[in-house]
């Protein structure tokens, strides 16, 4: 065998190799995608990344809107036995949560309910949502999102604690919003592995 010869079969295994090597890293790039058929079809781009909020509702806006979350809706403030306050929450057009509490006072309590769904084409990490309120309201989030992951068309209830507190006013109006965070499913958090 001469080294014509042993040139040509190390050529051809580095090309062998080479074309392994190609071959792993596209399946690796593509193996934890999550792209449906329809984001290749459809009038989004190859990443699209939404999330928007598809339904918002209180247990104190005077009607039941899930059995399972407020079904003694009634217009009766929750944990007391008046019909004083109200809290109300809608979608706005430009996607925030809006959400007015309504002749309150101090101690006032409700419970907020969100949907939020993918309607983008990648699997997202679910961050802790934007909440904007004055400082007489407090708003604590009662669902647990760390290192959550939501898939395309995917949905997924929050739901938050509002309290008017202490140096409120009586029959007081007071107005916040509530804003939707995400991150691309290719970057991590400590222990999430954006499975």
């Amino acid at each position: 065998m001469g080294l014509r010869s042993v040139i040509h079969i190390f050529l051809w295994w580095l090309v062998a190799a080479l074309i392994i090597s190609l071959v792993i890293a596209i399946s690796l790039g593509f193996r934890d995608a999550d792209w449906s058929l329809a984001c290749w079809q459809g009038d989004c781009k190859k990443a699209k990344t939404e999330v928007q909020f598809f339904a918002a509702y209180t247990d104190d806006d005077g009607h039941v809107d899930n059995p399972q979350h407020d079904p003694q809706d009634d217009g009766i403030d929750p944990g007391y036995e008046k019909a004083v306050g109200r809290c109300d929450a809608e979608i706005n057009p430009n996607g925030d949560v809006h959400i007015w509490l309504r002749n309150v006072y101090p101690s006032y309590r409700c419970r907020l309910w969100v949907v939020i769904k993918n309607t983008g084409c990648v699997k997202l990490r679910v961050e802790p949502l934007t909440i904007i309120s004055p400082h007489e309201v407090t708003v604590e989030s009662l669902t647990t999102t760390l290192c959550t992951w939501i898939h395309p068309n995917q949905r997924m209830l929050e739901s938050f604690s509002i309290h008017v507190e202490q140096e409120a006013l009586q029959s007081a109006t007071y107005h916040f919003r509530i804003k939707n965070n995400f991150t691309y499913w290719k970057q991590t958090c400590g222990c999430c592995s954006g499975k």
